[in-house]
């Protein structure tokens, strides 16, 4: 008899300089499915654009996966980005308030946001008072794992208001 589980689709994306964070974002959602999701037949399907991405030219894919997935992170340092990525958000958000889209929460993490270039802190303070996409800053790993497992800990509660059917 085959098992019912239920699968929330995440991803995560980051500026390349930002790839340990994304990497350690895969690894919190490892620890958090054995702790969480897996006893309770839940699967938080993570993917992220490989290694050396380029939103210019593959950004199309990234937007795809948008349309299609339940929850989206944003990784920024504090450089200006890549607009493709600064897009990535925006459709991200765009989604989340149109319920013909799946999309029920976006997050974008900033880096250092003391140190951030002009650019990034105009996106930030954006984001912000845009109110449609929960802005976090982080300082070094020990703060973005807490802020990823506290991130994932929160959509799961999402999931548990309007669960999905189980996937067959």
């Amino acid at each position: 008899m085959p098992a019912n589980w239920t699968t929330w689709r995440l991803l995560c994306c980051a500026v390349p300089e930002l790839e340990n964070e994304k990497q350690a974002f895969h690894a919190a959602n490892a620890r958090f499915g054995e702790r969480v999701t897996l006893a309770r037949r839940v699967l938080f399907a993570l993917v992220s654009p490989f290694p050396g991405y380029d939103p210019r030219r593959q950004g199309h894919n990234v937007e795809s996966n948008i349309r299609f997935c339940d929850f989206f992170v944003q990784l920024f340092g504090e450089g200006a980005a890549e607009s493709g990525y600064v897009q990535f958000v925006d459709l991200s958000i765009a989604c989340t308030a149109d319920p013909a889209f799946p999309m029920r929460s976006t997050v974008a993490l900033f880096r250092n946001p003391q140190s951030a270039s002009p650019e990034m802190s105009a996106l930030r303070r954006r984001l912000i008072e845009g109110g449609a996409c929960q802005v976090l800053d982080f300082h070094n790993m020990q703060e973005f794992d807490a802020l990823a497992d506290n991130i994932l800990a929160g959509w799961y509660a999402m999931t548990q208001d309007q669960p999905r059917p189980p996937d067959s």
